[in-house]
């Protein structure tokens, strides 16, 4: 059986992007706005069901969104979707509760159409996951992650006060992995280490205008070359050592910087470090603070004090100490490691004044970690791999503009 093809949430942010940079002059949206829609969706994710198939599980939600500007809104969503998936670890099992709030902003809009990016942090819950485990039994129970909602969609405008919505994207969220007992309640040597999930979600839904409607004015464009501030970064990890079975979450502090090359297209950059060690206490594979440098460029729109982007950047994690080599008889040896990192998110920028903006950042960021070398008195028996890891990253920053 052919598995099907999956068109990977990046390409649809891609095909977005460009059609920002193809679309210079801005255009007219609604010929009316409204403070708040409210509506109703069928959100669906694709899940593991308890006779073992992967699928999409519909559900029902409701969806509000507060307009503060005709293209910005902050966006609220709750979700259910009543059928059962396969418990599995802590990353799925039984009904699913969903609840996210955040931004979303349209890229291109008119009378009739509008192509629009969201990004959300929220949370996801799950009814009946496994929460323990021995050789013989499993422990079922509900669950709750801190998860990142992030879609790219279409709306279309049938009348002055009703909107269609399609939308494609997925959910991210870490869940704890789960340590094996052996039968008289001993902790084995085996378990399953803490995972970044990455859920794929597609909705349908239609909302309502309430209330009054008010006419639309012209977009102002925002004039803006350089960016630059400083910004704090939140980063929930999935170590990829069996023995830390929790994600960890490790606060950063850094600065961003921003070169408008194009009309919708910056170069963008940021460099941070960690206030703490990415993986406390001591590990094989990671250890010590992490410092992040990140290049590369965001695409999207200034209008009428906001700022929306989706962007992609490529860069380094450097490790100040990380273990070179295992060694039970000679000791272990360690290094300074630095690894390739790559990020793709949304950037939603406030300009609060004619020279100050806050910035806000949300993505997912990959990097490759190398496996430290198992040796025996100098003799490699193990020579380490190159596994990934993704990281949910999100930042609030404020700076300068001119």
């Amino acid at each position: 059986m052919t598995p099907p093809v999956r068109v990977p949430p990046v390409a649809i942010a891609l095909a977005a992007a460009l059609a920002c940079v193809l679309h210079g002059s801005p255009a007219r949206a609604q010929e009316s706005t409204s403070t708040f829609e409210i509506g109703g969706q069928v959100p669906t994710l694709r899940l593991i069901s308890d006779t073992g198939v992967l699928h999409l599980m519909p559900g029902i939600g409701v969806r509000v969104d507060a307009n503060v500007s005709p293209r910005v809104a902050v966006e609220t969503q709750l979700s259910w979707l009543p059928e059962h998936s396969l418990p599995a670890g802590e990353s799925q099992g039984g009904r699913t509760i969903g609840f996210c709030i955040g931004a979303r902003g349209k890229f291109i809009s008119n009378d009739h159409v509008a192509i629009y990016g969201s990004a959300a942090p929220g949370l996801i819950h799950f009814t009946s996951a496994v929460t323990a485990a021995s050789l013989t039994t499993a422990t079922l129970g509900a669950v709750t992650h801190v998860s990142l909602t992030s879609a790219f969609g279409i709306e279309f405008y049938p009348s002055q006060r009703w909107t269609v919505h399609v939308e494609a994207g997925d959910v991210m969220y870490a869940a704890a992995g789960i340590r094996q007992s052996g039968p008289v309640g001993l902790r084995s040597s085996s378990g399953a280490s803490a995972v970044i999930s990455d859920v794929e979600r597609i909705t349908i839904g239609a909302s309502y205008k309430p209330g009054t409607l008010h006419a639309r004015r012209d977009e102002r464009e925002e004039a803006t070359r350089w960016e630059v501030g400083a910004e704090a970064t939140g980063r929930i990890t999935a170590p990829i050592e069996s023995d830390l079975t929790k994600p960890v979450r490790t606060p950063a502090l850094g600065l961003f910087a921003s070169y408008r090359l194009f009309d919708a297209v910056d170069i963008d950059a940021a460099v941070d470090g960690a206030l703490r060690s990415d993986t406390p206490g001591s590990t094989d594979i990671e250890n010590s603070r992490v410092v992040q440098a990140l290049l590369g460029a965001k695409a999207g729109i200034r209008r009428d004090r906001f700022g929306i982007f989706f962007k992609m950047r490529g860069g380094v994690n450097a490790q100040a100490q990380t273990y070179a080599t295992i060694d039970s008889f000679r000791g272990d040896t360690f290094e300074r490691k630095t690894v390739a990192a790559f990020e793709v998110g949304g950037v939603l920028e406030t300009y609060v004044s004619r020279r100050m903006l806050v910035r806000m950042d949300a993505g997912d960021m990959q990097s490759t970690h190398g496996a430290p070398i198992v040796s025996q008195g100098g003799r490699a028996i193990g020579p380490g791999g190159t596994p990934r890891v993704h990281s949910i990253q999100i930042s609030v920053g404020a700076g300068l503009r001119f």
